[in-house]
């Protein structure tokens, strides 16, 4: 009976492995808002005056967005060499600009539970 249960805790993911699937799960959220952004940029009308509000706010949504990215990949990187700091992803996660409300809850539950091991 120990040796199944061995085995059957062998098979499940460790603390590690679950943080690195919410990291992706939140990689794709922020990764859709740039693609969002970018298209946004891509099909604004010109020509576009410098003093353009709506335009320079895209600007800086997609420069904030592609901070977070960065601040994920850094955060990412370092769980897999260290123990995983669940507490930074979840300061990320209530953050980024880039995830949306509906999403950061979810998002935050996902973290909760991988923490856990649920």
């Amino acid at each position: 009976m120990s040796t199944a249960r061995t085995r059957d805790s062998a098979k499940a993911p460790g603390l590690l492995d679950r943080v690195a699937v919410v990291c992706g799960e939140i990689r794709a959220r922020i990764e859709t808002r740039r693609d969002q952004v970018c298209r946004e940029i891509t099909d604004y009308p010109t020509p576009i005056p410098a003093c353009d509000v709506h335009f320079n706010r895209l600007l800086e949504e997609r420069r904030k967005v592609f901070e977070d990215l960065d601040r994920l990949g850094d955060l990412c990187a370092s769980c897999r060499v260290r123990a995983a700091d669940v507490g930074a992803i979840d300061r990320l996660i209530a953050s980024s600009s880039a995830i949306e409300d509906k999403d950061r809850a979810e998002l935050r539950d996902l973290l909760l539970r991988a923490g856990r091991g649920a």
